[in-house]
């Protein structure tokens, strides 16, 4: 008698658990699939199956699923999602198709028009990487968009590194204003090298965060960079599928040619002594806006150290992640 009992308990441990963990797990990848997208909807920005995968949010999911697990869940059809021509959008959201189309096409142009500008910013001196960020990188900028630039400079470098830069773009007309930023360049986030987590730049249940990091598109990248900053930042995949990184088309990446490099190496050389870097700091921060100072490291939209110079204001991340909570409660009733 015991031994029947025994065994009819082992039965129910061990059988049917598994029916409900594999129903669990299905419904979970459908959650998983379902906040992807609100979340993308954001920006009318439909998604085809391989950016499902890549950006698939991933905090309630209990293991990882492959691409193919992805591809069969959306072709189960989710009530809450349509697709067409092989995107997929929330139910009513057709017209977004023709909308990711037309900002595809200008964030090419954008690439092509701002090709040599970013080619002559990865010669400066002590730059290490240059990622785009943002719309762009997403290939969803808007005609009027500026371009976005996340830069890594040389450990104890970046007042020198930031210098050159401003300069460059400030004599060249390439820095944006309110009313002129098409094209231009937006380089307001330096980084050290010695100084890759950013962890603690989120504000709580920070999406928006995830995803600006996730979608980081190098085009130069002198010593593999941004592997080392995803390594930093391991704590991302926690959150959001990071399996494959983003690897842009090879002509929109930048290489500069023998001539620029050696012209880089020089640079470098004659300003590396510590004393031109305390001196570009004091030079930029006399120049500096009274609002930067006065609000630097008050919180996480103005950093000035020497590891981090990030200089965001005003931004919307907390409107975005309320935004694609509120929706969720919608869709899921």
């Amino acid at each position: 008698m015991l031994v029947s009992t025994l065994t009819t308990l082992r039965d129910l441990v061990l059988n049917l658990p598994t029916q409900f963990v594999w129903q669990s797990n299905e419904k979970r990848l459908r959650q998983a699939i379902l906040q992807t997208i609100v979340y993308f909807d954001q920006f009318n920005f439909p998604l085809t199956e391989w950016e499902v995968y890549k950006y698939l949010w991933r905090r309630d999911l209990r293991r990882k699923f492959n691409f193919p697990e992805i591809r069969q869940a959306l072709q189960a059809s989710l009530p809450e999602l349509n697709s067409k021509q092989g995107f997929y959008f929330l139910q009513g959201r057709e017209e977004l198709v023709k909308i990711r189309k037309e900002r595809q096409n200008i964030s090419s142009r954008k690439y092509k028009r701002t090709h040599w500008t970013l080619r002559i910013l990865s010669c400066l001196p002590f730059i290490e990487m240059i990622a785009v960020c943002n719309s762009l990188a997403g290939d969803n900028a808007k005609e009027e968009s500026d371009v976005d630039l996340f830069i890594v400079a040389t450990p104890g470098k970046i007042w020198t590194a930031r210098f050159y830069t401003i300069i460059f773009l400030k004599i060249f007309k390439l820095r944006p204003r309110p009313e002129d930023k098409k094209d231009k360049i937006c380089s307001n986030f330096f980084i050290s090298r010695d100084k890759l987590d950013i962890k603690h730049l989120m504000i709580k249940d920070d999406i928006y965060f995830m995803y600006w990091l996730r979608q980081f598109t190098p085009i130069y990248d002198r010593a593999s960079i941004l592997a080392d900053l995803m390594d930093q930042n391991k704590w991302l995949a926690k959150f959001v599928n990071t399996d494959y990184l983003c690897n842009p088309n090879l002509k929109r990446k930048v290489n500069p040619c023998a001539e620029l490099q050696f012209l880089k190496l020089f640079f470098e050389f004659i300003n590396n002594f510590n004393f031109i870097e305390k001196l570009l700091k004091k030079f930029q921060l006399k120049i500096m806006p009274a609002s930067l100072k006065d609000n630097a490291n008050q919180g996480i939209e103005v950093v000035i150290s020497n590891q981090m110079l990030k200089f965001h204001r005003g931004h919307k991340k907390e409107e975005f992640r309320d935004e694609w909570q509120r929706k969720l409660k919608i869709i899921n009733g």
